[in-house]
């Protein structure tokens, strides 16, 4: 996994999909990010906290996929050469957003 700073957002790079087969599980954040799918294909599932399931499909490059709140996700290669970014807002102790990195990496899951 590599982590960039990049202006006022965080990006970080999911390596382990680099492979077919390559898992992301059971992931939970308190504020809402996005997931690019940039090449290659992913399985996405996301879910309440309840269990209820909003998405469970198949999703192709170029794409993104809005992550909610409190909404467990996980990804599942489908390609080899696959590749997708998780891309946040800069957050403070406290949850809030700001501008700038402050270098407290607990804000980013």
């Amino acid at each position: 996994m590599t982590e960039r700073v990049m202006g006022n957002i965080f990006v970080r790079t999911c390596d382990v999909l680099q492979k077919k087969g390559g898992r992301i599980d059971g992931d939970v954040h308190n504020f809402d990010h996005v997931t690019l799918i940039l090449r290659g294909a992913v399985h996405a599932v996301k879910k309440k906290r309840d269990g209820t399931v909003m998405v469970d499909r198949r999703i192709e490059a170029p794409a993104c996929l809005l992550i909610e709140a409190d909404m467990l996700h996980s990804f599942e290669s489908l390609e080899d050469g696959t590749t997708a970014w998780c891309v946040y807002a800069h957050r403070t102790p406290q949850g809030e957003v700001t501008q700038e990195y402050n270098g407290w990496l607990d804000a980013y899951g």
